[in-house]
């Protein structure tokens, strides 16, 4: 998953929870349906060679928004 600073073809990676993709109220929605995925893959293209903060960044978003719906329980 990516997301990006705009929706455009011009978009690039921003760390997740940063840009336009809405990622934390589509985490909670899965967990909400029930979803339970094995594997979520964070990808980051923009800035390849520099981009372990922002990789980072993501991550941490991921483990917040996870904690979250953990908080809230199984549906």
């Amino acid at each position: 998953m990516h997301d990006l600073h705009e929706l455009s073809p011009a978009g690039h990676d921003v760390p997740w929870g940063t840009g336009v993709g809405k990622l934390g109220p589509f985490i909670a929605e899965l967990d909400r349906l029930g979803v339970k995925p094995t594997m979520f893959g964070i990808e980051y293209s923009y800035n390849w060679f520099e981009s372990m903060p922002e990789i980072a960044q993501s991550i941490q978003f991921f483990n917040q928004v996870s904690l979250e719906s953990a908080k809230r329980g199984a549906p």
